[in-house]
Parts: C-alpha cells; sequence; structure tokens
C-alpha cells in the first residue's frame, strides 16, 4: 500500500510532498486497514525520500519497536524501487538482485538509456545500506 500511496502529497504540493504523503494517509481512513496499519504505512511513505528515520521524528518513533524495524527495512526498499523510476518512464523491465557477502548487486534490464535509474538508485541506496549493512551496486545488463 505504501508503494500505491506514496506520492499522493503531490496533490498538495512537489515540495515536501513526502511529509503531505504521511499527513495525508495518517488523516485517511482506508478500508480493510487498521490504525496500526495506516500508521505504518504513513511512516514508510514519509521516508521514500529525503531524511532518513530518525529519534527526532515523533510519528515514527511512536511506532513500537518492531513497527520501526518494519519501517526502516520497507522505505529502504521503496526509497531504492522508486529510484529505479527516477525519470517516470517507467525504462527498467526486469531486475536481477544478487547478494554477496557485503553487497546488494541490483542488475537491470530495461528500454532506452538505465544511466539515470542506475546513478540514482545509487545515490537513493542509503537507507538500505544502514538498515541491511550491504552496499548497493546498480547497473544496466540489457536494454531492449
Amino acid at each position: 500500500m505504501a508503494a500505491l500511496l506514496h506520492d499522493i502529497g503531490l496533490y498538495v504540493g512537489m515540495r515536501g510532498h513526502h511529509k503531505h504523503s504521511q499527513y495525508l494517509l495518517e488523516s485517511a481512513e482506508i478500508f480493510g486497514l487498521s490504525r496500526d496499519d495506516i500508521r505504518l504505512i504513513a511512516n514508510i511513505a514519509r521516508y521514500h525520500r529525503r531524511a532518513v528515520p530518525g529519534k527526532t521524528h515523533v510519528p515514527f518513533m511512536a511506532l513500537p519497536r518492531t513497527d520501526r524495524v518494519r519501517v526502516n527495512k520497507l522505505a529502504a526498499i521503496l526509497r531504492l524501487t522508486n529510484a529505479l523510476d527516477a525519470e517516470h518512464l517507467q525504462k527498467v523491465r526486469d531486475l536481477r538482485v544478487e547478494s554477496e557477502e557485503s553487497t546488494l548487486i541490483i542488475r537491470l534490464d530495461g528500454t532506452g538509456d538505465l544511466t539515470m535509474e542506475c546513478l540514482v538508485a545509487g545515490v537513493r541506496s542509503d537507507l538500505m545500506k544502514d538498515v541491511f549493512s550491504k552496499r548497493v551496486i546498480v547497473r544496466a545488463t540489457g536494454v531492449v
């Protein structure tokens, strides 16, 4: 759900839309989701860009420890996958992840030049590295 809803804050404004997304989600009643589910989703959406979860972030710290761990892991994945569509052209068609001792290698297949996706994913892999203790390398392997 966080992956589907992470950009709803764009309806409020471009600047700080990740924070707007969190606010809108926390204020929403979403059929089939509990308040706890919504708080979790809102926090994941909040961290899909910019700052990483921190001790000064009240909504994040209000979560139980197990949910904070979930937010960290899922936000790291969302942050990286969001970067793989940096140009919003859906050029990445497939990916493979190889896990080595201290490195995750992500190999992309897609259409057109995937340079921007590789560069942005490299920058946005900061939380992934912190959470999973693995360096992330993104490479374009096949272009259709």
